[in-house]
């Protein structure tokens, strides 16, 4: 799969020296107002804010209206990462308090490999346990007041079967993501708790004592959730800052090595080969061998939105290509004819379910070709 094809074609001034702002040896030209006034939406919607901040103060500074607009959503990332920390210190200490052995694998283990000044904004906590664990946890979270943040699943057991763990909110505004295995499923599944633990170092999250994943295994994980993001129609831009920062601190080789060791040296060739030919001033270094992408890798990856943005790629039955396929299979039935109490609960019969999941592949369907027709009409 050419990296010709990936997600960072045809970025915007901005975008381009947000991402690499900090972590070049040789700087950008700090763009104009007009350019920050221009991509504010997003800068906004890939969680950038804070580091348009702090880039715009380099140079001409911003407009008026932009500098309110992210100057907002910098407070408000501020206050969410004050409040993820906080809301999740009862339940990390009583995790411990268990002997289960949990890893925080994003968040607060890769902010402190970007470089002082240049903030790395978080709004949750995210944990990897081993699958054993993953109901206990889930259940110490619903005791200390969190709830999950969806509605329940199909069957009682979608959350261990069919998805890579959930997501619980706080009252207060805290955020868990709590993991049993690293998303997307498919290509993490190499990257258990086991190896996690192994590589983390000992940090703190609001003062709780807590296992950090290490910085290889951490790059692992954002290269992964680029292909998250892109699944839910984002640029991951904040993931490619991510993954600069961390191949930054570890070098080519050790990344290298790490990937390969998980199966995923393609994953490592792709991320680097897109960054080098869409975002040379990266200074990004590519692998010592060219990795060939595995067919069936090759068609997850275009399911998942890697050659193009296209709604076809968030339709539910494509939720698949995160899986495996096992799992897969699991997803599909379990979809194709949920429990009948939830189906009650939600449209009455299941000859209403199934209309409304035709009706919604319809509507995906019929923007993505008027899309396409825009765009062709350009």
């Amino acid at each position: 799969m050419s990296s010709a094809k990936g997600p960072l074609r045809g970025l915007d001034p901005a975008s381009k020296a947000l991402l690499v702002a900090g972590l070049t040896d040789t700087p950008l030209p700090v763009p104009g107002p007009d350019a920050f006034r221009d991509e504010a939406t997003v800068i906004a919607d890939e969680g950038l804010a804070p580091v348009a901040l702090a880039l715009a103060g380099q140079g001409e500074g911003l407009h008026p209206e932009t500098f309110e607009l992210l100057h907002g959503l910098t407070f408000q990332t501020q206050i969410r990462c004050m409040a993820a920390g906080l809301a999740a210190r009862g339940v990390l200490r009583r995790i411990d308090e268990l002997g289960i052995a949990a890893v925080v694998i994003k968040g607060p283990s890769v902010e402190r490999f970007h470089p002082a000044g240049w903030p790395r904004a978080y709004s949750d906590i995210d944990l990897l346990v081993a699958p054993r664990d993953f109901y206990s946890v889930v259940n110490e979270c619903h005791r200390a007041g969190f709830e999950d943040a969806v509605s329940r699943p199909p069957w009682p057991w979608f959350d261990l079967r069919c998805k890579e763990g959930v997501n619980i909110h706080g009252e207060d505004g805290g955020n868990l993501d709590i993991h049993h295995h690293v998303p997307p499923w498919a290509f993490g599944v190499d990257l258990d708790v086991d190896a996690a633990v192994a590589g983390s170092t000992w940090g703190d999250v609001a003062g709780v004592p807590v296992r950090l994943v290490g910085a290889p295994h951490c790059l692992v994980i954002a290269s992964l959730h680029v292909l998250n993001d892109l699944w839910k129609g984002s640029l991951g831009l904040k993931s490619w800052r991510d993954i600069l920062a961390l191949l930054r601190h570890i070098g080519i080789d050790q990344a290298e090595t790490t990937f390969v060791e998980m199966e995923l040296g393609w994953l490592l060739d792709l991320v680097t080969n897109a960054l080098a030919v869409h975002l040379p001033e990266a200074e990004v270094p590519v692998t010592r061998r060219h990795y060939r992408t595995p067919p069936v890798s090759r068609a997850r990856l275009a399911a998942l939105g890697w050659s193009s943005d296209s709604a076809l790629s968030r339709l539910r039955a494509t939720y698949v290509a995160r899986l495996p396929i096992p799992e897969a299979t699991a997803f599909l039935a379990g979809c194709a004819v949920p429990q009948r109490s939830w189906v009650r609960e939600r449209n009455g019969s299941y000859v209403k379910y199934w209309g409304s999941l035709f009706t919604e592949a319809r509507s995906t369907i019929g923007g993505e070709d008027h899309r396409m027709k825009s765009l062709e009409g350009k």
